[in-house]
């Protein structure tokens, strides 16, 4: 039984997608159509408006005023703006090694700064004194210390219901009220699988103010993997974010 793993990205690959996606995010399916050109397809209203502003106005009124739609305009119709668009990667899948519980365990975040430093002086006593005080700064030492052994997981998998999230910070944790029924079940809802940060850099995010960011994204599903005929289903989400105070690569 796997107890714990991480994925990684390997390599690009390059092949079209049969479905009709957002034009775009080119990520979700585009079920809606525009009101215009009829050819464009959308995820959203708010990503039809933002690819209207980007320029498909000027190419849906060449598609309404051409007598036929031309092979001229339609890829153009059809391309995803290259800045929207994630890159697609084969993953691999390998199992976690050397495993201890999860979580901010302040005997190992204290280990790894005597590891580092040896026997402190006073001055670096009243750092860890200060170190210690701040369950964030410690919470972050172990999660940076836990995802050294494989800097390159993008998603932690575990169905174990005993096992919990590898939080990156004490803080923004969901309390259990926080964390709803199955909405097709009505059961309980336990930890699956968690998406690290470091699919941020995969995915070319940059360092911005408005840019995509997370400390951890944990997903909850049902935990009797009930079946109610639906090929699709909901799960929970639960979006841990940095903090300012948290000083990060």
């Amino acid at each position: 039984m796997l107890i714990d793993g991480y994925i990684d990205f390997l390599c690009l690959l390059d092949y079209e997608l049969p479905a009709a996606l957002c034009h775009w995010c080119g990520t979700w399916k585009g079920d809606k159509i525009c009101g215009g050109c009829k050819k464009s397809r959308y995820c959203s209203e708010k990503h039809q408006a933002l690819h209207w502003r980007s320029g498909h106005k000027n190419d849906c009124l060449q598609i309404i005023n051409s007598s036929e739609a031309s092979s001229s305009v339609l890829p153009a119709v059809g391309k995803v703006p290259a800045r929207t668009s994630w890159p697609e990667y084969q993953i691999a899948i390998d199992d976690e090694v050397d495993l201890d519980s999860d979580g901010c365990d302040e005997n190992s975040s204290k280990s790894l700064v005597m590891q580092k430093h040896g026997k402190p002086d006073d001055t670096m006593q009243s750092w860890m004194d200060q170190f210690e005080a701040d369950a964030d700064n410690q919470c972050w030492a172990y999660f940076q210390e836990r995802i050294s052994r494989a800097p390159e997981q993008v998603l932690r998998y575990c169905r174990d219901p005993n096992v919990k999230p590898l939080w990156a910070l004490s803080a923004g944790r969901p309390s259990n009220p926080d964390i709803p029924s199955c909405s097709y079940c009505k059961g309980p809802l336990c930890y699956e699988f968690q998406i690290m940060p470091q699919l941020l850099y995969y995915f070319g995010v940059r360092n911005e103010p408005d840019s995509l960011d997370w400390a951890t994204i944990v997903v909850y599903t049902c935990k009797g993997s009930c079946d109610q005929s639906t090929s699709y289903k909901e799960e929970f989400a639960w979006v841990q974010l940095y903090p300012t105070s948290i000083s990060r690569p």
